[in-house]
């Protein structure tokens, strides 16, 4: 095994959680995240010797959002509705994982776009301009997503009419 691999295995130590965390956040659950996480790090590994040390998490990360994104397109004729798998009963948690139950779903529901630049602002901390470089979109765009995602949030979340709290979320799923 060269120096490669054990910086290799390092980054992965040190990163996968976090990426395993976005590609969760993309996701409707844990397999296809696992599934994005594992071809993002299998392509990176390929290409690891010429990604800079300084730039890998953020290669790794746009693969994720790649990947995420090829997915919606491939899925048009096998979509199909079907309800959250891993959605849980709301009757036996506390008022603060109820609302954070809640608002997960609320950002499923988000379109693509505003789902990935809320998670990589709020969930990984990350500034416009690094949002920004990773996508591969202007500061403005990352504004108006973060905006428009905001401001659906705000709506589904506060809305009194939302859904009944006893009935699971239907999401859309891959056949």
């Amino acid at each position: 095994m060269g120096t490669s691999d054990a910086e290799f295995e390092a980054f992965v130590a040190a990163h996968g959680p976090g990426l395993l965390a976005f590609a969760r956040a993309l996701t409707a659950n844990r397999s296809d995240a696992e599934d994005l996480m594992q071809s993002a790090l299998t392509s990176a590994y390929a290409r690891w010797p010429s990604i800079r040390v300084d730039e890998a998490l953020a290669y790794v990360r746009r693969s994720i959002a790649n990947g995420r994104v090829s997915l919606w397109r491939r899925r048009s004729s096998r979509e199909v509705l079907g309800f959250e798998m891993d959605v849980v009963s709301y009757e036996h948690h506390d008022e603060d994982t109820v609302e954070r139950l809640a608002l997960r779903a609320a950002l499923l529901r988000l379109p693509r776009g505003q789902r990935v630049v809320l998670v990589l602002r709020y969930l990984l901390d990350q500034s416009d301009a690094q949002i920004a470089e990773i996508l591969g979109i202007s500061l403005a765009g990352v504004r108006s997503q973060a905006h428009r995602g905001l401001k659906t949030l705000r709506e589904q979340v506060e809305s009194p009419g939302r859904q009944d709290k006893d009935e699971p979320t239907p999401v859309r799923r891959l056949s």
